[in-house]
C-alpha cells in the first residue's frame, strides 16, 4: 500500500495547533463549594479523579488528532463524525456534552465551506443553548458548566477564524451571547476566547451589511472597557487581548457612534494621567500575542501606556470630527508621556497618534513643534524608527 502523506493545511491561514488545544477544567483554577480543591464535579470520587490529569491529556491528544484527520480527509470526515457530535451535544453530563464541542471544533478545518455550513446551522442553536443559562449555576454542576461554555466560546472564535462564511443568520445571536458572557465576571480563559471571537466576528464582517456591531458596538465598547478597568496583577490576566479586540471592533464597524468614541477617548487618556504618576520602571508590560502574524513571534511583552496609545490611534483613524474636542489635552498627554517613558513601544506608538493628530488639525500641532522636535530628531538616529518617524515628520 501507498504510505499515507504527512497532512498539510490546505487553508490559507498559519496558526499553531497548540493553541487550538480545548480548555483543561484544571487550567480554570475553579473549585465547587464542598470540595477541597477538586477540578471535577463534586460527585467525583478519589479514583476517579486519579486519572484525571491522564483523561485530559487524552482529550487534547484525541482534538489534535481529528483536527488532523478532517484537513487530510476533507469532506468525508462530516459523514464520520457528525453523529457523534449531535449525539454527545445532547447529553445531559457537561463533560459529555464538552466532547461534542471539543469534536465540532477539531474538525472545522478540513471540510469546504458549502458542506460545513449545512451542519453549522443545525450546530449553532445547540452550541447558543449551552451557554444561554446566564449565571445561576447550580453547585454540583458549576466546574463542568464553566468547562462547556469555556469550549463553545472557543468554538465560535475558531469557527470565525477559518470558516466564517459558514454562518448566516445566527451572526448577530452569537455575538449578543459572547458579549452576555464577558458582561458576568468571566475567567481568564473566558475573555481570551471571547474577546479573539469577537474580534474574529469583526474582522469577517468588516464594513458589511450584517456586521453585528453597527448594532452592538456601544455594548462592545462598555463591556471591553469594563473588562480592560482591571488592578490584577495575575501575568495571565489577558489585558492585551481585550484592548486588541476592542482596536479591532473599533476600526472593522461601519457605525462607531461618537458618543462612544469620545468615552473610548476619554478613559484612554484618564488612564494614561494615571500611569504618568507611576515610576517609569514600575509600569506593567503584557503578554500580547501576535494575532496577525505581523511579528513573527508568538507572544510579545508590550507596556501598557503603548496599548492604551493604540486604542487612540485607532479612534482618530475613525472620528475625523473627534480631535478638536482633545487636541490640547491628548497632546499635553503625549508629550509628558515621551518624556517619562522610554520604551521604544511607548515612543513609537506615541508618534503615531501625535502624526494622526497632526493631519487631523495641522495648524494647532504647530503651537508644540518647539516640544516634540527634540524627541523626534532624537529618535530618528535610533536603528528601527526611522519608517514610523519618517510618516509621522511628513
Amino acid at each position: 500500500p501507498t504510505p499515507i502523506p504527512t497532512p498539510t493545511p490546505t487553508h490559507s491561514h498559519s496558526h499553531s495547533h497548540s493553541s487550538s488545544l480545548p480548555k483543561s477544567p484544571a487550567s480554570q483554577s475553579i473549585h465547587s463549594p464542598g470540595t477541597t480543591g477538586s477540578t471535577g464535579p463534586a460527585s467525583d470520587t478519589k479514583n476517579k479523579s486519579v486519572d484525571s490529569s491522564q483523561q485530559w491529556q487524552l482529550w487534547q491528544a484525541s482534538f489534535v488528532a481529528l483536527e488532523l484527520v478532517s484537513i487530510l480527509v476533507k469532506d468525508d470526515v462530516l459523514d464520520l463524525v457528525m453523529s457523534f457530535i449531535h449525539e454527545n451535544l445532547g447529553s445531559s453530563d457537561f463533560f459529555i456534552q464538552s466532547t461534542g464541542v471539543l469534536a465540532f471544533t477539531a474538525i472545522l478545518e478540513g471540510p469546504s465551506t458549502s458542506r460545513l455550513s449545512v451542519h453549522v446551522t443545525k450546530i449553532v442553536p445547540k452550541l447558543l443553548n449551552l451557554i444561554s443559562s446566564g449565571p445561576n449555576k447550580s453547585v454540583p454542576s458549576q466546574v463542568g458548566q464553566f468547562l462547556v461554555e469555556d469550549n463553545v466560546v472557543h468554538a465560535f472564535s475558531k469557527l470565525f477564524e477559518v470558516a466564517p462564511l459558514s454562518v448566516t443568520s445566527s451572526v448577530q445571536q452569537i455575538t449578543v451571547a459572547l458579549l452576555a458572557l464577558l458582561s458576568f465576571e468571566p475567567r481568564f480563559s473566558t475573555i481570551t476566547d471571547g474577546c479573539t471571537a469577537l474580534m474574529n466576528i469583526s474582522l469577517s464582517h468588516q464594513f458589511r451589511e450584517d456586521n453585528p456591531f453597527d448594532e452592538s458596538f456601544n455594548q462592545a465598547v462598555y463591556i471591553l472597557l469594563s473588562l480592560s478597568n482591571t488592578t490584577s496583577k495575575v501575568a495571565t490576566y489577558p489585558l492585551a487581548v481585550v484592548y486588541t479586540s476592542l482596536n479591532v471592533i473599533i476600526s472593522s464597524s461601519r457605525f462607531a457612534s461618537e458618543e462612544a468614541l469620545k468615552q473610548i477617548t476619554e478613559v484612554m487618556l484618564a488612564r494614561l494621567e494615571c500611569l504618568l504618576k507611576v515610576p517609569d520602571s514600575q509600569v506593567e508590560s503584557v503578554e500580547l500575542h501576535d494575532f496577525f502574524g505581523v511579528t513573527g513571534t508568538k507572544t510579545s511583552l508590550v507596556p501598557v501606556p503603548a496599548l492604551l496609545c493604540g486604542v487612540l490611534l485607532c479612534v482618530l483613524h475613525k472620528a475625523q470630527s473627534l480631535a478638536p474636542f482633545y487636541p490640547d489635552r491628548m497632546v499635553v498627554v503625549l508629550i509628558r508621556l515621551l518624556k517619562s517613558n522610554v520604551s521604544r513601544d511607548v515612543q513609537r506608538e506615541t508618534f503615531q497618534v501625535i502624526g494622526r493628530l497632526a493631519m487631523m488639525d495641522e495648524g494647532h500641532i504647530g503651537v508644540y513643534m518647539n516640544h516634540l522636535l527634540p524627541f523626534l530628531v532624537n529618535n530618528l538616529k535610533v536603528p528601527g524608527n526611522n519608517p514610523v518617524l519618517k510618516i509621522v515628520l511628513g
